[in-house]
């Protein structure tokens, strides 16, 4: 409607239904759109409405749904047939050891079954049973190249097709963990990571970069998720805190490896205090991200300089803001190990905040300037 100004409307995906609809409020196009995106993240939860299935607009036919239906139950079945052979080896070779023997055909008969999975998924892509199974068989395949790759777009399907599904958080670890095991893959040469069927002659550095940035994606998904599903009084341990590090790790080597401006990384640490900084509990503070930053461009002594000033603006180790310095959120161990020490026992109460910030006044003075 204008710049400060705009319609948002929530329909239905199979017979375009508008199911609520509103104006939204923003000083600028960046504030405008952050504020759709909560409406409707808020209005996509409280409406009872099946979720959007595909992105196409027609009904699949009966005869598409009964052979999707023959094709999975035919993957199912030779899927168990896969498990009882393994078990049965385990007691016949390993039977008291948990190193269950694999041999080159399982990976094969993994493969076909992953086949015939997706097969059903063409034919169905309403059918979320179909989607689920398929995206937990493909992911547990091995950890080749070629079969993480078919894990991650298994995945990258489901998310599109049913972003409402519940519960869909360890789907989405699932769907993590394909592409965190392809950004390793492509962040060594294939003479270096010694992983089978790698293609020769790709552009291992641009698919780093790509693969590193769905990771990203994927963990702000869960991040905003666990996020919007927090409540105060709730126990933090029962939500998974580790993604969120995952998300500003990873977000902290992206803007590195990217070689981003001072100006773009100020605007990704704004991005991150407007949106997460009032949750320190579940999810690390924007200071952090701006603190990884500086550690990946490996300047420590302003990455000190850093922790000082929040230390002395936020002297009380009991406070919400340090909640994941003990999960070594804050880079210290790569800055200087004797200040990561001292942070972790002011942490645990074993020292007075004026001895660590003495600590760290004395360790800043012996890190080299870069």
């Amino acid at each position: 409607m204008s710049d400060r100004r705009a319609e948002v409307r929530l329909t239905r995906a199979n017979d375009r239904k508008v199911l609520a609809n509103s104006a939204v409020d923003g000083e600028s196009r960046p504030t405008l759109r952050a504020a759709a995106a909560e409406w409707f993240r808020k209005q996509s939860d409280h409406c009872a409405t099946k979720p959007p299935t595909r992105r196409v607009w027609w009904k699949t036919d009966p005869w598409a749904r009964e052979q999707a239906r023959r094709e999975f139950e035919a993957a199912q079945q030779m899927h168990r047939e896969l498990e009882e052979e393994i078990k049965k080896r385990a007691v016949e070779v390993a039977p008291n050891t948990f190193n269950i023997p694999t041999y080159p055909d399982d990976t094969r008969r993994k493969r076909e079954i992953v086949r015939r999975a997706m097969l059903a998924q063409q034919l169905d892509p309403t059918n979320e049973e179909i989607v689920r199974w398929t995206l937990n068989t493909a992911t547990s395949v091995s950890a080749d190249f070629l079969d993480c790759r078919l894990g991650a777009a298994v995945g990258d399907r489901y998310i599109a097709s049913f972003p409402l599904s519940k519960p869909r958080r360890h789907l989405y670890e699932w769907v993590l963990n394909d592409y965190y095991r392809l950004t390793g893959l492509c962040s060594k040469t294939p003479e270096e990571s010694h992983a089978p069927r790698i293609p020769r002659g790709m552009d291992y550095r641009r698919w780093e970069i790509i693969y590193r940035a769905r990771t990203i994606e994927i963990s702000r998904m869960i991040t905003d998720r666990m996020v919007q599903d927090w409540r105060p009084g709730m126990s933090a341990d029962m939500q998974p805190r580790w993604i969120a590090g995952l998300f500003q790790g990873r977000l902290a080597l992206q803007l590195h490896a990217t070689s981003a401006s001072d100006v773009v990384v100020n605007e990704a640490v704004n991005f991150w205090a407007q949106r997460y900084d009032h949750v320190p509990e579940i999810v690390p503070p924007s200071p952090f991200l701006r603190l990884g930053v500086l550690v990946r461009r490996e300047q420590k002594r302003a990455a000190a300089s850093l922790f000082v000033a929040l230390v002395r603006a936020r002297p009380e180790a009991k406070d919400r803001f340090w909640t994941f310095l003990e999960r070594g959120a804050a880079s210290l161990g790569e800055v200087d190990y004797k200040l990561n020490e001292a942070a972790q026992e002011w942490k645990r109460g074993k020292i007075p905040t004026e001895d660590l910030i003495r600590t760290a006044e004395a360790r800043l003075k012996e890190i080299p300037e870069k």
